[in-house]
């Protein structure tokens, strides 16, 4: 099994359900997804995962661009969870104060050089080969074109359950569009 990580970066701040809607898409148009049939979403429990502009995306709308893949869509219970991801995270952030303290980082490609570098430079120390792009890093423009806005409808609205490993998924009768 090969471990990549694909960082999606933005100037944009506003970490909306379009951003990760449309990262998603960019995502699974990578040639490295083709092979995959089933697609299993995990995320936390940010308002940005947890909507039907979301669940709408996930459920219709890639559905119909991908119709081959199958998609599940998880949460993890709030404060638990700590993933792979995270750890990830920490590593980006102990970049940035690393990189942060040898030079001005002035814009996002700035950033994304540092990533870059480091990346090279760490790689194999987190059992990755970083000459396999083990890191990929993509520049979210802020000026990315808002998608038309689609709601799902859920009968009786979202209901998460809890399973023995803090596992939440997804409880929702679609309803039909009108």
């Amino acid at each position: 099994m090969t471990r990549k990580y694909f960082n999606y970066l933005s100037e944009n701040l506003t970490h909306d359900p379009f951003y990760v809607i449309n990262c998603l898409k960019d995502l699974l148009s990578h040639e490295e997804f083709e092979k995959f049939r089933k697609i299993h979403l995990w995320s936390d429990s940010g308002a940005h995962f947890k909507n039907s502009d979301y669940i709408y995306a996930i459920f219709k709308e890639l559905q119909s661009i991908y119709m081959g893949k199958m998609f599940s869509l998880n949460f993890l219970l709030e404060n638990h969870g700590k993933s792979d991801v995270d750890g990830h995270f920490g590593v980006l952030s102990r970049w940035f104060r690393d990189a942060e303290k040898q030079q001005d980082i002035l814009s996002i490609e700035d950033l994304v050089t540092c990533f870059e570098q480091k990346s090279s430079q760490n790689g194999s120390t987190r059992g990755l080969d970083a000459n396999d792009e083990a890191y990929k890093f993509y520049i979210y423009s802020k000026d990315m074109s808002r998608v038309d806005r689609h709601q799902i409808k859920i009968d009786g609205g979202i209901k998460l359950n809890e399973s023995d490993w803090c596992k939440v998924q997804l409880q929702a009768k679609l309803l039909p569009d009108d």
